[in-house]
């Protein structure tokens, strides 16, 4: 017996693809990738699939302590994973899904759901200590320092949570835009403050016991006639080094602000939801339109721009040895070396199609249709070791090797 089918709705589904893979021509393609000469070998080590980690950006991280990394995935997974050989210690399966996690204590493992509960389980056992709602969902990692945790909700809030019970200690209301990015900044500690930066462009500066801002600065100004172009959030956590603290905007500048005073003591346009890296005398912003620039920690003068990763959407930076470590949305790991952004090493890191997957519009096609491929999760550095996570749930350790 011929069996018929209805083909119009698979030819719609095409047809969706297709256009949307043509019809944006003003769109920079992403760069194509170059070869070079290696200079450091990333030797594999294990490699296992967890749940993948959905489509809706949220903003997760890998965190680990001595023996295991924590993770958290979308459809309310979460996972202690041995860092020696990639065995399952222990994971649970929220009923709701997870926008943010994890953050990560002695004791405890956190995350935020999708119904504004920030939830803490056990570190050992993966069981549930304590929850508390919150007055929207989470939309960044928990921070966490001796027996605070502060998080940042979605509605702009940010709350000082006591971590041995749950308690509200105290929260700080901020003015949201009309559109901003999805997501908010991590908070930072330092001394007896705490540093967040808001969706409205500005970075404020928290008393840890009270929740008081005790000053506040304009890292970015709305610019421009329509909500999209006046966008300026700060996303990234704020970096401190020394004496001095750090904070980028989307479409807006990077800044070096005196941590005693707030007083701006260099600024450049830049534009950022990254975190941030410092080291050898230079802070790493790996800018929203995939180039990596080096500025000098003190005068804000560009030492070095790597442009050869253009429009492939960069993870944060992440310092390994003399190297930064960084992934981009077509599944590869990139080092790069801290002095002058040379690369010295890559590895493609979620799953390898069949086939040739360039970046142009078989690679739009190919989005579409695995919209889980790629990486937006930063690696996590454990001295020579390097663990990746890319969206489709592919987790993975390699060491570090210097070629003789």
């Amino acid at each position: 017996m011929i069996k018929r089918f209805n083909l119009k709705p698979l030819l719609a589904v095409f047809l969706i693809l297709f256009i949307s893979a043509c019809g944006s021509t003003d769109k920079p393609k992403p760069t194509p990738l170059e070869s070079f000469k290696p200079e450091v070998k990333l030797q594999y080590l294990w490699s296992r699939k967890i749940d993948e980690l959905g489509v809706y950006f949220q903003k997760f991280e890998m965190l680990d302590d001595v023996s295991f990394i924590y993770v958290a995935t979308e459809d309310g997974k979460v996972y202690q994973i041995s860092k020696d050989d990639g065995s399952t210690g222990w994971d649970v399966k929220l009923p709701v899904p997870l926008t943010a996690g994890v953050g990560l204590d002695r004791e405890r493992v956190y995350v935020g759901t999708l119904d504004g509960r920030l939830v803490a389980l056990d570190k050992n056992t993966g069981e549930e200590v304590w929850q508390k709602q919150l007055s929207s969902e989470p939309v960044s990692p928990p921070s966490i320092s001796d027996d605070l945790l502060v998080i940042h909700t979605n509605d702009g809030a940010v709350y000082a949570i006591n971590t041995d019970n749950g308690e509200q200690l105290w929260k700080y209301s901020s003015n949201m835009p009309s559109l901003t990015i999805r997501g908010t900044s991590p908070a930072q500690f330092f001394a007896n403050f705490v540093a967040v930066g808001l969706a409205n462009g500005k970075l404020v500066i928290l008393d840890r016991a009270t929740g008081q801002a005790r000053w506040e600065n304009k890292v970015a100004i709305p610019q421009g006639d329509t909500e999209i172009e006046r966008i300026v959030d700060v996303d990234a956590r704020p970096l401190i080094m020394r004496d001095k603290l750090f904070a980028v905007s989307y479409q807006g500048r990077v800044v070096a602000y005196d941590l005693q005073n707030g007083r701006t003591l260099w600024a450049e346009d830049d534009s950022s939801y990254r975190d941030l890296a410092a080291g050898y005398g230079n802070l790493y912003v790996a800018s929203s339109d995939g180039s990596l620039i080096a500025y000098d920690e003190d005068s804000g003068n560009i030492r070095w721009v790597q442009d050869a990763l253009l429009y492939r959407q960069l993870t944060a930076p992440v310092l390994i040895g003399g190297y930064i470590a960084i992934a981009d949305f077509n599944g590869y790991l990139h080092l790069l070396s801290q002095i002058d952004g040379h690369f010295v090493a890559r590895k493609r890191i979620d799953f390898a199609p069949k086939g040739r997957w360039h970046n142009d519009r078989q690679w739009n096609v190919r989005r579409m249709l695995k919209p889980n491929s790629g990486v937006r999760v930063p690696v996590l550095v454990d001295g020579n070791r390097i663990f990746t996570l890319a969206n489709d749930g592919s987790l993975k350790a390699f060491e570090l090797f210097e070629i003789q």
